[in-house]
């Protein structure tokens, strides 16, 4: 009852407002002379909306869903004007001005080549926009794929950094709505590519739409069903990478090592859409019409890879993956001013754990002059579970020509198990309670040979059951004044319904038990505003406030009792302006706070209940929100209409950062409590973009970012780590961060030959429908610490990698038979088959041997060698 009334009211109260997954389009209609036109319609065609020119000729069409339009302006007495083309994107104006002559009759087509870079001239932000046909083109498997291709972002040991922020630091939006998991901050809810129609990466500059982030947003927005039916099938087979997963450290264990590569794989996605059956079809066969369209668009795609357990580096026992991910969304427009979605998403992955010193398991060696005949890795390591689901209702309602209102309703479940299989059937410590841990569970000894590899016992990650489920809702109102002046605000509440139990058995009587439940609720409330003034000049101003509550106590062993913990509050200003140079060049600036509250497992680890031995990390709920000040200055030149360069340089100043700081008490004896520290990191960096839109024959992009990231801990448990080693770091001195990658540049290339163009043997265009794609990536090394000698002092990150460079090639052809595309084509990665040091398993051998998978030569150390994946598809 307590927990319904605090949801009830977090409901109202509001929380971490995102983006709206519509846009709009405004303008002005002119005579020929340039005066306005009063009373002017202009309609988008095909469709129910549209709107009159006021009495300054201004128009605004809002609700839009991301993609191309034609829009047609008209007036009595004058002759029309259509404009093909016109790009919308999620969240954003689409400008296009209109000049009626004086004819009777008549009509004028203008053809509006791809204007993304027109659009976002007045958005004080760095934003990348990518729609599903580019996507099409890129050689990715997954929307972090896309992302980590952005500049400034950094893809390093299973995780993505956004301009140096740590992991985890960037929002994932789908639809308007959250999906991260709210224990870990990492991405969870993988889509179908297929299923999305855009996707928008803002990595500065964010507005006060956007809180509980500090380095990104990723808003990818829902492909919706049209007026035919429309569908498409696509089969990969072969060897793929594929940065699906982020990082899934925990406590005391680490991620799997091979995660992003999928030998013997087969993909199959699928998707269609239309008007839904029901309302089109079959009810008006019955003689009831329901007003208003109806259209459904659904996706699915199916993996399975890893099943000869091999890859291009070595074989890996445990190297196997299955995953389903489904998406369908009904839209419903009963009048141009309403429009209701309703979106319904679930994933599904199964995977073996792919760790190198467990791969020869099954092996009979001698240890110790004994001999060992090895065992069935079946029942030695764990199989992981990570399943999810979400419901999504969102309603838009245009209340005036100037005001229109978004709502949104969600609820979503996150689960990830981990379970290790046993002999006699079921899995081991089925049915054992917290207690029952130390108590029964007694496995062998883990057995090693010389060079590391095991032979008997038992992982030590053998037992995790995690489940949360968050509940949302969300309203934002967007208003006009004129031509000149917006205003946008929305409140938002969430509440979170958490589980989690796990053991990790360190060997020699060494258990790691905790479990706990969790209900907190946030809430937030913003204002944004967006003024044009003459010449030019746009500035967004926004104010967000942001309210956490743990809605729990914590325990004190200082003060041997129990402690309430305050509710968080955040109040965060933003500020951006544009403003144009000349006609092709704007100049823009931002500057933000931003914070993020640190993941409900730092707040809650151990809370509830913990058994564990000395050096156990406990959670803190009273942990405060870690914050960065961010400035960016820049410009942006138009070269055509196509092309663009953009450069800035930025700067974040971040406090707050969760570490694991060293206690002790009577009743935990050593442990680690995380802890906000009390230290500055900070980054600094600049980039550089030039893009090309897609447009006739080609489009391409090439960027370079400089950056530095500094600070005092690479991760939460970095302190702990280190220190249950022996050794500590020099906490007066900031370190290189683990994902300081000084230089990075990538470029992307992509030729395509339109349908019925190109070179023509006997009448026929012999390379209608060839495209090829280059996608080229470098970066200088990595840092990484020297051994530490007979110091216990470690002289973190004063050394470099080598550097990394990839070159991955793409090549497809569509035939056209009448409604129906066909397509064949290959990914090659890794084109030239280059060799790059991914991790360093051993920084003392390698030192001395130049080998970094140490004595066990983990072929993990490098990255995955050339290797290629075919594709199949049909499209109608």
């Amino acid at each position: 009852m307590i927990r319904n009334a605090a949801f009830a009211v977090v409901v109202l109260i509001a929380a971490l407002a995102r983006a709206s997954t519509t846009g709009k389009v405004m303008g002005i209609v002119t005579d020929p002379d340039g005066e306005a036109l009063i009373g002017a319609s202009v309609v988008i065609e095909g469709t129910s909306f549209g709107s009159m020119t006021d009495a300054a000729g201004e128009y605004y069409i809002p609700m839009l869903s991301p993609g191309e339009y034609t829009v047609v302006a008209r007036m009595v007495g004058m002759g029309s004007v259509t404009k093909e083309g016109v790009t919308v994107v999620a969240d954003h104006s689409t400008r296009i001005d209109f000049q009626l002559t004086q004819e009777a009759s008549g009509q004028t087509v203008i053809q509006v080549t791809d204007q993304r870079s027109l659009i976002l001239e007045d958005v004080p932000s760095t934003i990348h926009v990518i729609d599903r046909d580019e996507i099409k083109l890129m050689p990715v498997a997954g929307i972090l794929d896309v992302v980590r291709r952005q500049p400034g972002v950094v893809s390093r040991g299973g995780a993505l950094h956004v301009r140096g922020g740590r992991a985890g630091e960037v929002a994932y939006m789908l639809d308007g709505i959250e999906v991260d998991s709210p224990l870990l901050d990492s991405y969870f809810s993988p889509v179908p590519l297929v299923a999305l129609e855009q996707a928008s990466i803002t990595t500065g500059g964010l507005t006060a739409e956007y809180g509980n982030a500090m380095s990104g947003v990723v808003n990818m927005v829902t492909r919706e069903g049209g007026d035919d039916y429309s569908g498409e099938i696509m089969i990969r087979r072969g060897e793929m990478s594929e940065f699906g997963w982020e990082n899934e450290s925990r406590n005391y264990s680490t991620p799997a090592e091979n995660d992003n590569y999928r030998s013997d794989c087969w993909n199959v996605e699928a998707a269609a859409g239309g008007p839904e059956p029901l309302t089109s079809h079959l009810l008006p066969l019955l003689g009831v019409r329901v007003p208003g369209k109806a259209r459904v668009f659904g996706s699915a795609s199916w993996l399975r890879s890893g099943r000869n357990l091999e890859d291009s580096r070595g074989f890996w026992e445990n190297n196997w993956q299955n995953g389903l991910s489904a998406s369908g969304k009904l839209t419903y427009r009963p009048s141009g001013g309403t429009r209701m979605s309703l979106l319904a998403t679930y994933s599904y992955r199964q995977s073996g754990w792919d760790e190198w010193l467990w791969s020869r398991y099954d092996q009979s060696v001698f240890i110790g002059g004994d001999a060992v005949l090895g065992g069935n890795p079946d029942y030695a390591l764990p199989i992981r579970h990570r399943e999810d689901y979400g419901f999504t209702f969102g309603l838009t309602q245009v209340l005036s020509d100037q005001v229109f209102v978004d709502f949104k309703a969600n609820r979503g479940r996150f689960c990830n198990w981990r379970r290790i299989r046993s002999e006699d059937g079921g899995y081991r410590g089925e049915g054992y309670g917290p207690s029952d841990w130390v108590a029964f569970y007694l496995p062998e000894p883990r057995l090693a040979d010389s060079l590391g590899f095991y032979h008997q016992g038992v992982h030590p990650d053998v037992w995790l059951e995690s489940q949360s489920f968050t509940n949302t809702a969300r309203v934002d109102v967007t208003s006009r004044f004129g031509p000149t002046f917006e205003l946008k605000g929305g409140v938002e509440g969430r509440y979170y319904d958490i589980y989690d139990y796990s053991v990790y058995n360190q060997g020699s009587g060494s258990n790691f038990v905790s479990l706990f439940e969790a209900f907190p609720y946030s809430g937030s409330a913003y204002v944004q505003t967006t003024s044009r003034f003459s010449g030019g000049l746009v500035v967004n101003a926004g104010l967000r406030y942001d309210y956490f509550n743990a809605n729990t106590d914590r325990f004190s062993p200082e003060d041997s009792g129990v402690v309430a913990v305050e509710a968080k509050t955040q109040l965060s200003p933003r500020i951006g302006i544009t403003n144009p140079v000349t006609e092709r060049d704007v100049f823009f600036a931002t500057y933000g706070h931003y914070f993020q509250m640190p993941n409900l497992n730092q707040l809650y680890f151990g809370t509830d209940y913990s058994i564990t031995s000395d050096n156990s990390i406990v959670g803190n709920p009273d942990l405060d929100a870690e914050r960065t000040n961010a400035y960016e200055l820049g410009f942006r030149h138009r070269l055509t209409d196509l092309s663009s360069i953009a450069v800035s340089a930025f700067y974040k100043d971040i406090t707050g950062l969760v570490r694991t700081a060293q206690h002790y008490s009577e009743t935990y004896n050593d442990y680690f409590l995380y802890e906000n520290d009390d230290s500055h990191g900070n980054v600094r960096g600049a980039e550089v973009r030039l893009l090309r839109l897609p447009g006739t024959w080609w489009s391409g992009n090439i960027s370079y970012t400089y950056s530095i990231a500094k600070g005092r801990y690479s991760s939460p448990t970095e302190a702990y780590r280190y220190a249950t080693e022996g050794l500590q770091i020099n906490i007066g001195e900031d370190n290189y961060l683990d994902w300081d990658q000084r230089h990075t540049a990538d470029g992307h290339l992509t030729l395509e030959c339109p349908r019925g163009d190109g070179p023509r043997l006997a009448g026929y265009p012999v390379l209608e429908g060839t495209s090829l794609s280059l996608d080229w990536t470098w970066g200088s090394g990595f840092p990484y610490s020297p051994p530490p000698g007979q110091s216990v002092i470690v002289q973190v990150n004063t050394e470099r990698y080598p550097f990394t460079m990839q070159t991955d090639l793409g090549l497809a052809r569509k035939i056209w038979t009448g409604p129906v595309t066909m397509e064949l084509g290959m990914t090659v990665y890794n084109l030239f088959n280059r060799r790059n040091l991914d991790k360093i398993y051993d920084v003392e051998w390698y030192n001395e041997t130049g080998e970094p998978g140490g004595l066990a030569a983990n072929p993990g150390a490098w990255s995955p060698a050339r290797h290629a994946v075919l594709r199949m598809g049909i499209s109608w």
